[in-house]
C-alpha cells in the first residue's frame, strides 16, 4: 500500500494553457445578457456611437471625395491659370487675337487654351478646340472636341458635363448625336461626348461648347517641362503688359499685376479650408463620443466590482473578465458602427438632394464603398479605444474588498470615488475643449464667408 502510494505520479505545478478560443459564443451570449439587463445604458451608448460614428464617416466620404481625390486631368498641378487685373483689382478678359499671340511669345507655358463661362445663360462654357487636349481629359462617352470643332456653322457640338449627363438624361448612353438649341445663342448643338466625372471647371459649367464669338477669354494653360508657376506668372505679365501697352497708349496703367492660380486652387476655390475645419470639428466630435461611451463603460465596470469579484471567486479568471467586458464593448460598437453607417447614408442622400452651393465634384460622392470602409475602420477603432481599459480595469478587479462590502448598504470604494471623480474632470475638460473649438468653428466660417 505504501509503495503503490509513493509511486502514485504527483500532478505537474505548471500552468497548461487555456486550449479556448479568446472569443466564444457562450462569451457573446453572457454579454447580450448583460446588456439587456441595462437598455437604458446600452441605448445611451449605441446612440452616441452611432451619430459619432454616422457625422463622422459621411464628412470623411465629402472630404476624400472633394480633396483628396486627383481631379480627372493630366498633371493638374501643372495647369495653371494666369489673370491679370487693372488698378483696381478687377480680372481683365483677353481678345482672341491676344491668345493667340500670347501662345506665339510664351515660353514657360508649352500649351494654352481659352475658356469663357456664362453662368447666367445656363451655365454654358465656350472653349477653345485644344481646351480639354491641354486640360489632358478623357471622355466619359464619346468624343471631346477637337480644333476643327471650332465653327460657326450649324450644327456646333456640344459635351456635357457627366453631372449633367446623369441628372438630364439618366446615364443613357444614346444621348450621343442628340440635338440641343441653346437659349442664349439660339443656335442648335449635337452631343458628341460626355466630360469625365468631377471635371468642374469652370465652377458650375453644365456643357461645353466650341467659341464661337469674340468675348473676352480666361486663360487655361499647361507649364512646360522646366517652368515654375512663379515664371509663368512673371512671363505672362510681362507679355501683357507689352500687348496692353501697344493696345492703349494712351492710358498709363491699364495692366497693374497678375496672378496664377493651379487648376486644383481654381476647381476647389474657398471650399478647401471650409472641409478641412468642418472636418477637424467632426473628428473632434467623433473622439468626444468615444470618450463619452468608455467613460460609461467603465463607470458601469466600476459599479460591478461585486459580481466581477463573485465570478473572480467562482473560478472564473482575470482573462475571463477582461474577455467578458471587451465582448460587451465590442457588441456595443459593432451595433453603434451599423446605425452610424445608415445614418452616414442618409446625410449623404441629403448633401446629395440639396447641393450646397459652391460645393464641387458632389456628381462622384457614392454611397457605397468608402461610407462602408470608414464605417468598419472607425468601428474597429472604436472597439479598440472602448474596449482596452474596461477590459484592463475588470482584470484587476480586487476579490477581498468588493465581498466585504454589503450592496445593500449603499458604500462605495475608494477606487469606485476615484475613477468617479476622474471621469467628472475629463468630462469637464472636453466640455470646454468643445466650446472652444465650435467658438473657433464658427468664427472660422464666418471669415470664410466674407472672404467668398
Amino acid at each position: 500500500m505504501s509503495e503503490a502510494l509513493w509511486t502514485r505520479p504527483v500532478p505537474s505545478l505548471t500552468p497548461t494553457p487555456d486550449p479556448r478560443p479568446l472569443f466564444m459564443l457562450p462569451d457573446l451570449r453572457l454579454a447580450l445578457r448583460a446588456l439587456r439587463r441595462s437598455p437604458t445604458f446600452t441605448a445611451s451608448a449605441v446612440l452616441i456611437l452611432g451619430l459619432g460614428i454616422g457625422m463622422a464617416v459621411a464628412m470623411f466620404t465629402v472630404t476624400d471625395t472633394v480633396l483628396l481625390r486627383p481631379l480627372p486631368v493630366r498633371d493638374q498641378e501643372r495647369i495653371v491659370l494666369p489673370r491679370i487685373v487693372d488698378p483696381r483689382g478687377v480680372d481683365l478678359a483677353l481678345a482672341p487675337k491676344d491668345l493667340e499671340e500670347l501662345r506665339r511669345e510664351s515660353r514657360t507655358m508649352s500649351a494654352i487654351a481659352g475658356e469663357a463661362h456664362q453662368g447666367a445663360f445656363g451655365r454654358a462654357a465656350w472653349v477653345t478646340g485644344n481646351f480639354f487636349d491641354v486640360l489632358g481629359a478623357r471622355p466619359a462617352l464619346g468624343r471631346l472636341f477637337r480644333s476643327e470643332d471650332e465653327s460657326l456653322t450649324e450644327p456646333s457640338v456640344l459635351v456635357l458635363s457627366y453631372d449633367t449627363w446623369q441628372r438630364r438624361f439618366a446615364g443613357d448612353s444614346g444621348v450621343l448625336g442628340r440635338q440641343l438649341t441653346q437659349a442664349f445663342t439660339r443656335r442648335r448643338h449635337t452631343i458628341v461626348g460626355v466630360a469625365p466625372a468631377g471635371l468642374a471647371y469652370p465652377v458650375g459649367a453644365e456643357y461645353w461648347s466650341p467659341l464661337v464669338y469674340g468675348g473676352g477669354l480666361d486663360v487655361v494653360a499647361h507649364l512646360a517641362s522646366t517652368a515654375t508657376p512663379a515664371a509663368a506668372r512673371a512671363e505672362f505679365l510681362s507679355t501683357m503688359r507689352e500687348m496692353y501697352r501697344k493696345q492703349h497708349a494712351r492710358e498709363r496703367e491699364v495692366v497693374a499685376g497678375a496672378r496664377i492660380r493651379t487648376f486644383p486652387q481654381a476647381v476647389l476655390g474657398d471650399v478647401r479650408p471650409v472641409l478641412q475645419v468642418l472636418t477637424a470639428a467632426v473628428a473632434l466630435l467623433l473622439v468626444l463620443a468615444c470618450v463619452n461611451v468608455g467613460s460609461l463603460v467603465l463607470l458601469r465596470v466600476a459599479t460591478r466590482t461585486h459580481e466581477l469579484a463573485v465570478r473572480r471567486s467562482l473560478g472564473a479568471t482575470a482573462g475571463d473578465l477582461a474577455r467578458l467586458v471587451l465582448v460587451e464593448t465590442g457588441a456595443l460598437a459593432i451595433v453603434g458602427g451599423s446605425l452610424g453607417f445608415f445614418l452616414a447614408v442618409a446625410l449623404l442622400r441629403v448633401l446629395l438632394v440639396l447641393e450646397p452651393a459652391g460645393l464641387p465634384r458632389t456628381d462622384l460622392i457614392r454611397l457605397e464603398n468608402a461610407p462602408l470602409a470608414a464605417a468598419v475602420g472607425v468601428t474597429l477603432l472604436a472597439v479598440v479605444l472602448l474596449g482596452v481599459l474596461p477590459a484592463l480595469a475588470a482584470a484587476h478587479t480586487n476579490l477581498a474588498s468588493p465581498l466585504r462590502v454589503d450592496p445593500r448598504s449603499g458604500g462605495e470604494t475608494r477606487a469606485r470615488k476615484r475613477v468617479r471623480r476622474w471621469f467628472v474632470a475629463a468630462q469637464v475638460a472636453l466640455a470646454i475643449v468643445v466650446l472652444a473649438g465650435a467658438g473657433l468653428l464658427a468664427r472660422s466660417l464666418d471669415r470664410l464667408q466674407l472672404a467668398c
